[in-house]
């Protein structure tokens, strides 16, 4: 992707965009769009980007408690997704938010939510805490003190990266209730094998790494056949 900013007028321009077909997506605030496709002839004729009025997506966290991070995503954008927090009566909202099914969702030290809405629906996110304990050992059962885990949702939700640095090589907190398949990655090892769990109170698993097959390289000089450093 090629990125700009537009100017007082509402302009914008970027250079070296090769001809073909593009779509073109406005972030400003906590608005995010997506409009397009635009064809990139090489003649300049310009583009008339036209941003869609949206709707407002409002609701509510339960139980209400103020400052939950709410974030909302669709399946036609590609960039960061737009982000508010609650207000004392555990109450947000988004303005403009474009048409289609977005999937919204909740945050906080005490519990997660998601859920699959539209602009002008009323959302009700009820927080729930699940407790995940992951341990991660290489093949000697040693804890792996530096790893990555990888959480896919199976029923809702998205793909949460969570980098883990421990010296007992464990993870503990609240991820959310749901389904979900659990991985880790490390450097120096390869991915574990992956356990589905199902969090609907505290879970606690064991992923196993295996560490990466060694290769080593000789540069040697191709007519006296000796090693070459540097």
């Amino acid at each position: 992707s090629i990125a700009g900013a537009t100017d007082t007028a509402g302009r914008f321009h970027i250079d070296g965009v090769a001809v073909g077909s593009y779509v073109v997506q406005l972030s400003f605030g906590a608005r995010h769009v997506q409009v397009g496709p635009f064809e990139q002839t090489g003649e300049g004729v310009p583009w008339r980007v036209l941003v869609p009025e949206g709707r407002v997506l409002q609701g509510r966290v339960e139980p209400a408690e103020p400052g939950v991070r709410v974030s909302w995503r669709s399946g036609d954008w590609a960039g960061a997704p737009a982000t508010t927090t609650t207000d004392t009566q555990g109450v947000f909202r988004f303005e403009r938010v474009p048409a289609g099914v977005l999937l919204v969702e909740a945050e906080s030290p005490t519990g997660v939510a998601s859920a699959r809405a539209r602009a002008g629906d009323d959302v009700v996110l009820r927080l729930t805490a699940a407790q995940l304990t992951v341990t991660a050992v290489d093949e000697k059962h040693l804890p792996v003190t530096d790893y990555l885990i990888i959480l896919e949702p199976l029923s809702a939700g998205s793909t949460r990266r969570i980098p883990v640095l421990s010296p007992l090589g464990r993870f503990e907190g609240v991820v959310g209730s749901g389904k979900w398949r659990i991985s880790a990655t490390a450097q120096g090892f390869g991915t574990s094998p992956p356990q589905d769990v199902e969090l609907n109170g505290p879970v606690s698993v064991t992923l196993q790494l295996a560490r990466a097959p060694q290769v080593t390289v000789v540069v040697i000089d191709a007519a006296t056949r000796a090693p070459i450093a540097g």
